[in-house]
C-alpha cells in the first residue's frame, strides 16, 4: 500500500512540476530539512529521503512520535542511543 501511496504522490508532483516555471520549479525541488536539537546532538531529519521503514519509531518510540509534532522529542534519549539508531536509519533520511 505505501508502494501505491508513494507512486501516487511521485505522479501528482510530476504533473504540477511540468506546469511550473524555472524559477517556481526551483523552488518546488528544494529540499526539506527539519532539525530537531538536545544538548550535545541535533537530529536531522529530511522528508523527502524517508521510506517509512518504521525503524526509528520501533527503536525508540519514546523519541519518535509521528501522531505528534514536533515529532521528534530528542530529549527522551541519550546522545549514544540516538546516534545508534540514526545510523541505522535505511534511507539515510535521519543524521547528526
Amino acid at each position: 500500500m505505501r508502494e501505491t501511496i508513494n507512486t501516487l504522490r511521485l505522479r501528482k508532483y510530476r504533473k504540477r512540476s511540468k506546469h511550473l516555471t524555472k524559477t517556481n520549479k526551483a523552488v518546488a525541488e528544494r529540499e526539506i530539512v527539519k532539525e530537531y536539537g538536545r544538548e550535545g546532538l541535533a537530529v536531522i531529519w529530511k522528508p523527502k529521503k524517508c521510506i517509512h521503514s518504521e525503524v526509528c519509531v520501533k527503536t525508540l518510540p519514546e523519541v519518535y512520535k509521528p501522531d505528534k509534532k514536533p515529532w521528534i522529542h530528542a530529549g527522551n534519549a541519550s546522545v549514544e542511543s540516538l546516534v545508534e539508531q540514526i545510523d541505522r536509519c535505511p534511507s539515510g533520511a535521519l543524521s547528526y
